[in-house]
Formats: structure tokens, C-alpha cells, sequence
């Protein structure tokens, strides 16, 4: 059985996303200022820099922001059972600790309906499995194998 703690998710589903996108939003206003009240002409670099950076730090924000999961509560979960049928890896993935260990989360497709695991550890493809699972953001709080 593996279990996982609802506020690991919240923090890097909300409020880590919350935070660089309020940074950006930071860097966007520092650089729109630079660039009207400085005297000196801004770097060809500066500006590409700014062109390149500030759109991958909104991407990453808005990408893994989980806005279902900021409605949901821990006791919202409910039990699922059935067989894996599907494992697929996320683009940018916010990485997580597992019992001292770094894991990606993926996505894992159970009877057709896909949810989000911080890591699938032993679990394979014809598992059959019992997951609880919090139903608007299809996160899976734990895992429990049924063989």
C-alpha cells in the first residue's frame, strides 16, 4: 500500500504554481519599468532573456496549476477499484519526496478513467487495484494492490 499526504499535493499543485506566477508577474513589472525609466538603452541580451524567460516561468505556473484541487478536501475521497491500464508521463512534472526518494508523478489510467499519482512505485500494467481518490482533480491520495 502506498499513501500520500493531501498537503504535498496542495503545495506543489497550488501554491508553488501561485508563487511563480506571482513572480513572473514580479519579473514582467521589473522589466516594463526598466525599460521606461531607464536612461541607458536596455541589452539586446536583456531583451531576450526577458522574451524567454517570462513566458516559461507562466507556462510552468499556469501548467501545473490544479485549480479542481483547491476546492477539494481530503474528505471528499472515494474509493475506486479496478485494473491499470495505462501509464503516461507528464510534460514539466512538479517533482515530489516519497519516503526520502524524488518521484515524477504520472498519470495512470484505471478503467478507462485517468488519474494523477505521485509516483506508481511496484504498480503495474493488469494490476487490479483499490485507489482513493479525490473525484474533481482524479488524484489519488492512496494505492492499495488486490492480488
Amino acid at each position: 500500500m502506498m499513501t500520500f499526504e493531501y498537503i504535498d499535493y496542495f503545495n506543489k499543485l497550488v501554491v508553488l504554481p501561485i508563487v511563480v506566477l506571482i513572480a513572473t508577474f514580479l519579473a514582467l513589472v521589473a522589466f516594463l519599468l526598466r525599460c521606461k525609466y531607464n536612461r541607458t538603452p536596455i541589452k539586446l541580451a536583456e531583451f531576450i532573456a526577458a522574451c524567454l524567460v517570462i513566458p516559461l516561468m507562466l507556462s510552468v505556473g499556469v501548467s501545473s496549476l490544479n485549480t479542481r484541487l483547491m476546492n477539494e478536501k481530503t474528505e471528499d475521497v472515494v474509493k475506486r477499484t479496478g485494473i491499470i491500464t495505462g501509464v503516461h508521463k507528464q510534460i514539466l512534472p512538479a517533482k515530489f519526496y516519497y519516503r526520502g526518494d524524488l518521484v515524477t508523478p504520472c498519470f495512470v489510467t484505471i478503467d478507462s478513467m485517468d488519474y494523477y499519482i505521485m509516483t506508481l512505485g511496484n504498480y503495474q500494467l493488469g494490476d487490479e487495484v483499490t485507489v482513493d481518490v479525490l473525484p474533481r482533480s482524479r488524484i489519488i491520495l492512496s494505492i492499495n494492490s488486490n492480488a
